[in-house]
Parts: structure tokens; C-alpha cells; sequence
């Protein structure tokens, strides 16, 4: 649950974030009366991230043998792969998210391109929304899917109220001091995930068996 908990909070107040920073600029601005696209862009990210993951449950997986291994092998890669990226991500673009968001809603305002915030609030939902299907997909595939439901409510629940909290000025909270601490725990999950990928490959008769290398 643990992982799962940390995934979700992590994508979940990310993709809050990005909603709060559109509304709070337009706000700013006085335009407010803008802030129906940012909700249609959020509603449509969320519809086409829980689209994803029927999806992927429904049609992908159920296969057996070798395919099965490769399959798994193949999502734990992808999803350390995307961790590692997404920590390094955050590491080089966390200070100055806030500042580009503002500076590409000023220039849909400026043209008066409004479907431009609805495109700002959609990508920033969905693609927190399919990062968090792949992980939360990779950890069931894992072995490890007890109290994932749990995990991901709580994940979500928690990161709604941190980000409206923050946008309500309710609370000071360090948002630095979050990601990094959950970086820490998001690449060891990924490396283990690198593991676990190896072993199912090697299973597949793709590469070696770790005892080939003493391990």
C-alpha cells in the first residue's frame, strides 16, 4: 500500500498543482471567467486516464508462458524507466513549473486562444494520469497489488486537500521538501522494479540468469 500511497500523491498533487496554478493566474489576471476551460481540460484528462486504465486492464495482460514474462518484464521496465525520468524531471523543472505554466496562459490570453488552457489543464492531467496507471499497473504486476485500491484512494484524497489547502493559503506546506523526500523512495522503487524486470526477461530466456553473474 505503501507504494502505491506515494505514487498516487506524488502524480495526483502534481497534476492539482498545475489545475491550481491556471486557476489561480487567471484569477490574478481577472479572468476568472476563463476558468470553465481549465475545468474542461481537467475533466478530460481524468475521463481519458480512467479510459486508459480500463483499458489497459481489460485487453492487456491474461497471457501466459514466455509472452507472460516478456509482457511483465516489459511493463516493470517501462514504468522504472519513466520513474527515473520523472525524478530527474522534477529535479530540473520543479523551481520554475509554476513561472512557464503562468507564461503560457498569458500567451493563450493575450490571443484570446482560451482552448489553449483547456490543451494546459488536459496534458498536465492526463499525462500525471497515465504515469500513475503504468506505476500502479507495475506494482500488481510486481507481486505486489495488496491494498493498491487503498493506497490509491488515500494518495488521491490526501493530494486534493494538500492542493487546496495551499491554493486556499490554508497551510504552508514544502512542496521542495515532498518531492524530494518521495524521489528518495520513488527510485528505489524504481530500481527494484529494474530487478524484478531482469528476473522476468531472464525467466523468458532473454538474458542471463543473475547466478550466471554471482548474484
Amino acid at each position: 500500500m505503501f507504494q502505491s500511497l506515494i505514487i498516487t500523491l506524488q502524480e495526483t498533487l502534481e497534476a492539482a498543482l498545475i489545475v491550481c496554478v491556471l486557476l489561480a493566474y487567471l484569477k490574478k489576471t481577472g479572468n476568472g471567467q476563463q476558468n470553465k476551460y481549465v475545468w474542461y481540460g481537467t475533466g478530460l484528462g481524468i475521463l481519458v486516464s480512467v479510459a486508459l486504465a480500463f483499458v489497459f486492464n481489460t485487453f492487456l495482460g491474461g497471457f501466459e508462458g514466455k509472452t507472460e514474462q516478456i509482457f511483465e518484464g516489459s511493463v516493470m521496465l517501462i514504468a522504472g524507466i519513466l520513474l527515473i525520468w520523472m525524478v530527474l524531471w522534477m529535479r530540473k523543472q520543479g523551481t520554475n513549473i509554476s513561472s512557464n505554466l503562468q507564461k503560457k496562459v498569458q500567451f493563450d490570453l493575450d490571443r484570446g486562444r482560451y482552448f489553449g488552457l483547456l490543451l494546459l489543464a488536459f496534458m498536465g492531467v492526463v499525462r500525471e494520469g497515465i504515469e500513475m496507471v503504468i506505476f500502479l499497473n507495475a506494482i500488481v504486476v510486481e507481486g505486489k497489488g495488496a491494498g493498491v485500491l487503498a493506497g490509491w484512494i488515500l494518495g488521491i484524497v490526501g493530494a486534493i486537500l494538500i492542493a487546496f489547502a495551499l491554493y486556499k493559503g490554508v497551510v504552508k506546506f514544502s512542496l521542495k521538501k515532498f518531492f524530494t523526500i518521495a524521489s528518495v523512495f520513488l527510485v528505489l522503487f524504481a530500481l527494484g522494479l529494474f530487478v524484478h524486470a531482469y528476473e522476468e526477461f531472464a525467466e523468458a530466456s532473454l538474458v542471463p540468469e543473475l547466478e550466471t553473474f554471482g548474484v
